[in-house]
């Protein structure tokens, strides 16, 4: 904006001496010496500036200031020398006010004006022949051109203020969809994106309403400036037919609810935004006031961001309980060829993840270790069933067969994309934290946190049923064979981690 402030300037500068060479030239009396030669100084000292200003823009105020009372000096010697007060060189005056009204406001504007006449009454009080109406005319001339060009330079002044307050907006929803695309839980997201638009529309409370999983009821899951008591647990799916259709999926609707909720009569204004995905219905979200709802057009186009990234995460929530479901099934299904190890998978994974809560793991890496867990034998599959059931010790050549496991079980999940990230913990689940153990040797901290819990959550829950080569241990003995391989085969953090999780479950 200033750029162009800046350009129009010059331009127009440099249009009005432009304007002065063709009288000089096309003037049919004789061509004044000294006021061409003001001229002359006048394009020169316009060169100067204009290259002054291109070198040091910073100086452009310092410059601009100084231009402004030479300006008004060479324009009114040029007048002075061609035709004192009947000089067609006032028209210069009226320019002056007319460009420094329109880029400086009206303030500015009226001291051009009053320099001007200030000047030119000097011009015709030296002149003999002076018509002091004719002054009086033009010099009142002057100031009215202030009042006319401030009427456009308001509404230039609005339009930009405005212009200003819209950029401001698009970058403000941009760092809020930037925030919003980074959630991936459908609570926070939809915390998050409540108390976005009740900061968006001025709204004094909202709820936001999501369909759960079999889109059977509505439930309240972010709720700001409402008591939660004063909700039902659920609303029925259907009445959100009468807010999104196949065809219209970015409705709003103010001034009337039709959730009909006690607590709405407190407020004077309601106000609905829908939330539907590209290919689902998510919810709505209400919100309540006692004035009227600002920026409701930005309010829609938040809301519809919102609803797309919520869709998204539940779409996403769907896809992994799916692969879960899917992990979980196929799990059983291999366990299933020994009765002795039925549930064995599902066993270690709740054992880990308390133990994973315990050591402070995040919801993603939570996530991972239950993954792992789920499939931490499913290597197993590819070990020969006589060795797998065989009632008595394994032979050397038997016990390096099964040690093949965690590797087969890495070589198995490997080409799936989603599984990537356990590959690691499901090969050194085996590994001794002593470094004594298989298959690679590892020690201490260079094996994976989640496999040194796996470690411990697979040993108690092996130890603690019945096998095929040997009857469960008790609790106890578990336990303390455990504490006795503390540094061992065992990670003393998860150890203590472990023995926290056994007391909270009444060990």
């Amino acid at each position: 904006m200033a750029d162009q402030v800046i350009g129009d300037f010059h331009r127009l500068r440099f249009l009005a001496l432009f304007g002065a060479l063709l009288y000089f030239l096309f003037n049919p009396e004789p061509i004044n010496k000294k006021a061409f030669l003001i001229f002359l100084i006048a394009v020169i000292y316009s060169l100067v500036l204009y290259a002054y200003l291109l070198k040091k823009p910073e100086k452009r105020d310092f410059g601009y200031k100084v231009s402004f009372w030479l300006d008004c000096l060479l324009l009114t010697t040029l007048i002075y020398h061609t035709g004192l007060g009947y000089s067609l060189f006032y028209f210069g005056y009226l320019l002056l006010v007319a460009i420094h009204t329109f880029y400086y406001g009206p303030q500015f504007g009226f001291l051009t004006a009053g320099v001007s006449t200030a000047l030119y009454f000097v011009v015709c009080y030296l002149d003999p022949e002076v018509n002091w109406f004719d002054f009086l005319f033009k010099a009142g001339f002057l100031f009215v051109m202030v009042i006319g060009v401030a009427v456009v330079y308001w509404e230039n002044y609005r339009l930009k203020k405005l212009y200003l307050e819209e950029i401001s907006k698009l970058q403000d929803l941009t760092a809020k969809t930037q925030k919003i695309a980074q959630m991936v839980d459908l609570k926070d997201l939809a915390d998050f994106g409540l108390k976005m638009a009740v900061n968006i529309s001025g709204a004094l409370a909202g709820i936001v309403w999501v369909l759960d999983e079999r889109q059977e009821n509505l439930l309240p899951i972010a709720v700001f400036g409402i008591e939660k008591k004063e909700l039902p647990g659920v609303l029925p799916a259907d009445i959100l037919s009468t807010l999104i259709s196949t065809v219209n999926r970015e409705t709003i609707i103010t001034g009337e609810s039709f959730t009909k909720l006690t607590f709405e009569k407190n407020y004077q204004k309601v106000c609905t935004v829908s939330l539907a995905g590209k290919e689902q219905r998510i919810g709505f979200l209400n919100l309540y006031g006692n004035r009227e709802f600002k920026n409701l057009d930005y309010l829609t186009i938040f809301c519809g961001y919102l609803a797309a990234q919520m869709s998204i995460v539940r779409l996403y929530e769907q896809s992994k309980e799916l692969c879960f479901s899917i992990t979980r099934a196929l799990v059983t299904a291999i366990e299933a060829k020994d009765s002795y190890t039925a549930g064995h998978s599902l066993r270690v994974t709740a054992i880990a993840e308390k133990i994973g809560k315990k050591l402070g793991f995040s919801e993603e890496r939570l996530e991972k270790l239950k993954k792992a867990a789920l499939l931490h034998d499913i290597g197993k599959i590819g070990i020969s069933e006589k060795i797998l059931k065989k009632p008595g010790n394994l032979l050397p050549e038997e016990y390096r067969e099964i040690q093949k496991h965690p590797e087969i079980g890495a070589e198995i999940i490997k080409p799936i994309e989603q599984m990537r990230d356990i590959i690691e913990i499901i090969y050194h689940h085996h590994e001794w934290y002593d470094g004594t153990g298989y298959p690679a040797r590892l020690q201490g901290e260079e094996i994976p946190l989640e496999a040194r819990v796996l470690a411990v959550a697979d040993a108690f829950e092996a130890m603690t049923s019945d096998r095929s080569y040997r009857k469960a241990l008790t609790k106890e003995e578990a336990i303390a064979e455990i504490l006795k391989q503390k540094g061992k085969q065992f990670d003393p953090q998860v150890v203590e981690a472990f023995l926290e999780v056994v007391k909270e479950d009444g060990g």
